[in-house]
């Protein structure tokens, strides 16, 4: 049974405690992993990141995109050996991206690892 309080506030076992807090707490959601996602309750941008071992492919976001995907940001996972390389992404989707990286000096396509970040609401 739900108990309605002077202040305006009410509590109930459906909550957990009082509905205010409830309300609160899921202002902002997130499924805090290695490849997870934030969502701002208030303006429902979403954060999304990961790891990608497999990289010159198409991936699936942890989370899709209601709306849009602004941008894939890719960096290195590792020191990929004796050659500088360049970790790069773009949204292919609102639910998918795809990340590769490039081998400055012979100027290809290679396979090394990345984390990516991506951005949308």
């Amino acid at each position: 049974m739900a108990t309605y309080h002077e202040n305006g506030d009410i509590t109930g076992p459906v909550w957990g405690g009082a509905l205010s807090g409830w309300i609160i707490a899921r202002a902002n959601t997130s499924n805090v992993s290695r490849d997870g996602w934030w969502r701002c309750g208030e303006t429902g941008i979403i954060m999304q990141w990961g790891y990608v071992g497999n990289t010159n492919v198409t991936h699936n976001f942890p989370l899709t995109f209601p709306h849009a995907c602004f941008n894939v940001m890719a960096s290195n996972a590792d020191a990929q050996g004796d050659v500088v390389d360049n970790a790069f992404g773009h949204p292919v989707s609102n639910s998918s991206f795809f990340v590769a990286t490039k081998v400055s000096n012979h100027n290809v396509i290679s396979n090394y690892p990345i984390y990516w970040t991506a951005v949308g609401h």
